[in-house]
């Protein structure tokens, strides 16, 4: 039996976490120093993202200069000037719930498979009821965002009014 070519070992792991958060850190702190909007062509983006599927994998020293570049064409919502839609503020501790949220991978169909992430999910909602001033027999779920939560509460308004 071979081992998993998409495992990493511990030391692996903690330095390219290290260098991707060391990155992330350095992107959000300039945040007030870089233009709101960074257009660019069609042409001048697709010179910068290869066409053709690469012949062998590169190493994340290789790559984060390269996924730079591609990311700071784009619109920057998390600057103080940007006055146009919010779709939503990111933040440091944002970021980081991320990150746990991706590493641990949860699985919430049901409750013996996630009791401790979904009692964490109930009592956030009461939490949200208490401030609201909702009763404590209001209900509710944390979705994604606005299109989830849209689409949440149709459902919710249709079942209230078909049963």
């Amino acid at each position: 039996m071979t081992a998993d070519p998409l495992s990493t070992d511990p030391e692996t792991m903690r330095r390219l976490g290290y260098q991707t958060v060391d990155w992330l850190v350095e992107r959000a702190t300039r945040r007030d120093r870089e233009p709101v909007l960074v257009e660019e062509s069609p042409r001048s983006m697709a010179a910068r993202v290869p066409a053709d599927v690469p012949a062998a994998g590169e190493t994340l020293d290789a790559l984060l200069p390269q996924l730079a570049d591609v990311l700071h064409h784009r619109s920057r919502i998390d600057h103080p000037r940007y006055l146009a839609y919010i779709p939503g503020e990111s933040t440091w501790p944002g970021a980081l719930g991320d990150l746990i949220a991706s590493t641990y991978n949860i699985d919430v169909g049901n409750w013996q498979e996630s009791a401790g992430p979904t009692q964490l999910e109930l009592t956030v909602l009461r939490w949200f009821a208490g401030w609201i001033g909702y009763p404590a027999t209001a209900s509710g779920v944390l979705v994604s965002g606005g299109s989830a939560a849209n689409l949440t509460a149709l459902a919710c308004a249709r079942e209230a009014v078909a049963g």
